[in-house]
């Protein structure tokens, strides 16, 4: 039993690293919707984040100031960084205040908000940020993972390394270091770099109260700590990631009520669904990647493009009743929004092919009809034009009228022989009409 009780410390570690890599895991794979809020920005995984090293940096004071001679360069140098991260995290406040950017981050800044990070790097890809970020994955795994390991079998430079000040996370604290490295450099494009900091951030907790409890005891054991060090230590850490879910939590409802954040806040969520629509496309499950599009249109009613893609997943999915329904919407909308242009030979006909295939007969042939007659009337008016004639074969191929539009396309070909396009359409008209009467 007192076996156990001194190794409590390390299995409430492994419990804590298993609950937050197997939670993210699962919001990841069967919650998108979870998922975004707990990785997006002004969330519970940022606002997660901006607690924990905070934490970290109180901690980092208190080792500054009381613990061991030696560390404190280091973690005066902790504190540092622990602050300038929580101020970068929130924008200097500029998210919290509200404030808009001043001039220079307006325009030089990558997102256009006040924090430096992103005059280097931003949310989409490119060199740099590859660079950092496998610059970051080097670094976690050399600190967390091979330093303490070289550390535990007394290899000169770890032993120099400490004794010039460096302090080594605890071995047991490797899969928080380890874990996070991998998922810095964003391989599934999940937002994981989120997940990562916050396993950096729990990590670092743990060190900084495995220290501070360890300086706390002048009977300090050889070879770790000792039972009542190791209770207080697993206490120690899960009251202390308690504490900063909790106020995670309640910083975010906060921001949330808010009428300004809550737009910005649902804008994000939106786009981090779009993310998610797109990646289960990708996959091919269109059922879900509809169910987040219509999640999006819910707050985004005349958002065409999502309305396209939800029509088109439910199409995919196989889902006819809710694809003529929506398709039926999607034309509605596309009516009005293309009214002025009705006279155009391609609107028509486009209205006409997307008609036909909602199963609207009357009005594709109505349509159909509309783009014949603005075809010939164009035909007429501009009898040199390529492009008139090449619409009038179109129209009319349209129409199944396959011998007139061969007759069309051949003067459009005639018009301007130079054109691809034209030849093309000749061939394939020529194809279609030579496969008529085969059929016949």
């Amino acid at each position: 039993m007192s076996s156990i009780n001194r190794y409590s410390h390390i299995l409430t570690s492994i419990g804590l690293f298993l609950l937050i890599t197997t939670t993210y895991l699962v919001l990841a794979i069967y919650y998108p919707v979870a998922y975004t809020w707990a990785t997006y920005e002004d969330l519970y995984g940022e606002w997660t984040q901006v607690f924990l090293f905070l934490s970290i940096l109180g901690g980092s004071i208190w080792l500054m100031l009381r613990g061991e001679s030696r560390f404190r360069l280091f973690f005066t140098l902790l504190a540092a960084a622990c602050f300038y991260t929580v101020m970068e995290e929130i924008s200097w406040g500029q998210r919290l205040f509200g404030f808009d950017s001043p001039y220079f981050f307006e325009q030089y800044n990558i997102q256009s908000e006040t924090n430096l990070h992103n005059f280097l790097t931003g949310p989409n890809g490119g060199t740099l940020k590859d660079v950092v970020e496998y610059a970051l994955a080097v670094a976690l795994t050399a600190y967390g993972l091979i330093y303490p390991l070289l550390l535990k079998f007394g290899r000169g430079i770890a032993t120099q390394a400490q004794a010039l000040g460096i302090p080594a996370p605890p071995l047991y604290l490797w899969p928080f270091f380890a874990t996070a490295a991998s998922l810095e450099i964003e391989l599934f494009h999940f937002n994981e770099a989120e997940v990562a900091e916050i396993l950096v951030g729990t990590g670092l907790l743990i060190m900084v109260l495995h220290y501070i409890i360890d300086h706390q005891h002048s009977a300090r054991e050889k070879h770790g700590l000792d039972a009542l060090q190791s209770r207080q230590l697993a206490l120690a850490t899960v009251t202390g990631f308690l504490l900063v879910v909790s106020l995670a939590v309640a910083t975010t409802r906060l921001m949330y009520n808010d009428p300004l954040m809550r737009i910005r806040i649902d804008n994000r969520i939106d786009r981090g669904l779009l993310k998610f629509a797109h990646r289960f496309e990708n996959s091919g499950a269109w059922d879900k990647a509809a169910t987040l599009y219509l999640r999006v249109l819910e707050s985004r009613p005349q958002d065409q493009n999502v309305l396209r893609q939800l029509t088109r997943s439910y199409q995919l999915a196989g889902n006819e009743e809710k694809f003529q329904a929506y398709n039926k919407v999607l034309l509605q909308q596309a009516e009005k929004r293309f009214a002025a242009q009705t006279d155009s030979v391609s609107v028509a006909l486009s209205f006409s092919y997307s008609y036909k295939k909602s199963g609207d007969l009357e009005k594709s042939n109505r349509y159909a009809l509309r783009a014949l007659h603005i075809a010939a009337r164009d035909a007429e008016k501009n009898p040199e034009s390529a492009d008139a004639a090449y619409w009038l074969g179109r129209t009319n191929d349209h129409l199944g009228k396959f011998a007139e539009g061969l007759l069309h396309y051949q003067r459009a070909h005639e018009l301007d022989p130079k054109s691809l396009k034209f030849k093309r359409a000749m061939v394939n008209s020529k194809h279609r009409q030579a496969s008529q009467i085969q059929s016949q």
